[in-house]
């Protein structure tokens, strides 16, 4: 799909959000002379003719459907939903929140409003079973064992989505050797990207196998346990790596930021130079996409922390009190959430 797919979401249209409601007639004309539902074009209110909040609104809306509308998006918003499941399952367990469906009006009752022109459940489940779904006693336990089935289909779908990585990976990485020429070259010359690579084919490929073991094509309870193993312990890797690099790149920017600060005041101490004048407002706009760089890194880093003291408890086995894994997972998922909504922010 093409990018210009994406620039127009249905959900967004104007023609939807400000056309007037046409009569029997009118609709019938339209479909015959043509596909627009636009009457009357000054009917349509124009974007800039909008409150600012609206506005804002608007533009965090469209933000929201383009994270929707990639791949990584969609694992971001599932990572936030799973472990934040998790938690609410391990909460039910302790305290009694089965009080909160439990009452005059509940979830179903929610789906009876006069928009609604039939009972949708009496039409999927006919009249006397539709009575006993919407009069179901929520338990607690019925409650936790809600969370705890939605957590895991929601982790087999972001499993699902990175299946078959392995693949285009060891194509990338086949072709990084191939350009070495040699095998001799292949072990003399390999670098920290070569090696880096390595280690994402090797994560896959064990990522792979314990998705057919999900989908029941192999079964062996030893090998899936060294499996789980070698995972974490391969992740493990790659979020050291990655907190070196997105630490040196913290330490750079802050370099950056501190030259062009010391620059800046020393143009300042010139205001009577008009060349000078218009290299300080160059600097600012420097300075300040620099910060933008920045605050992303630091979300980086704070996202990779969690994941690091959450990996560490499979790693080492680490005795802690149940949750702490999904407590810190769900921490990494904020951070990474906002990381890439903010970057998709400055994107536009």
């Amino acid at each position: 799909m093409t990018q210009s797919d994406h620039s127009q979401s249905p959900f967004m249209s104007s023609n939807v959000l400000f056309t007037p409601k046409k009569s029997n007639n009118e609709e019938k004309k339209s479909d015959n002379s043509s596909t627009s539902v636009i009457t009357d074009p000054l009917s349509v209110v124009p974007k800039a003719q909008l409150p600012i909040e609206i506005i804002k609104k608007l533009d965090r809306f469209q933000t929201l459907l383009k994270i929707f509308n990639t791949v990584t998006g969609k694992d971001k918003v599932a990572k936030l939903l799973k472990f934040t499941f998790e938690i609410l399952g391990l909460l039910s367990k302790k305290y009694d929140i089965s009080r909160f469906f439990r009452g005059t009006k509940n979830i179903y009752d929610l789906l009876e409003c006069p928009s609604f022109s039939f009972d949708p459940f009496k039409a999927i489940y006919g009249g006397e079973k539709a009575q006993i779904v919407k009069t179901r006693d929520f338990s607690n336990n019925y409650v936790t064992k809600f969370f705890e089935s939605a957590a895991k289909q929601i982790g087999f779908f972001r499993h699902s989505l990175r299946f078959g990585l392995s693949y285009f990976n060891s194509v990338e990485l086949y072709k990084q050797l191939k350009a070495k020429k040699s095998l001799k070259n292949v072990f003399v010359n390999i670098n920290e990207a070569d090696l880096v690579l390595m280690l994402e084919v090797y994560y896959n490929f064990v990522d792979d196998l314990l998705y057919l073991h999900k989908m029941n094509i192999w079964n062996n309870k030893s090998f899936k346990e060294k499996l789980d193993k070698q995972d974490a312990t391969v992740w493990y890797y790659q979020i050291i790596y990655n907190l070196k690099v997105k630490y040196s790149a913290y330490c750079d920017l802050n370099d950056q930021i501190l030259k062009l600060q010391i620059e800046r005041n020393t143009l300042l101490k010139n205001e009577d130079n008009m060349i000078e004048k218009i290299d300080h407002n160059s600097l600012i706009y420097e300075l300040n996409t620099l910060y933008k760089k920045l605050e992303l890194v630091k979300l980086d880093l704070y996202r990779l922390v969690c994941d690091f003291v959450a990996d560490s408890i499979d790693v080492f086995d680490l005795k802690v009190p149940k949750g702490t894994y999904s407590v810190f997972s769900l921490m990494s998922a904020v951070f990474g959430f906002k990381k890439f909504y903010k970057d998709n922010e400055l994107k536009k």
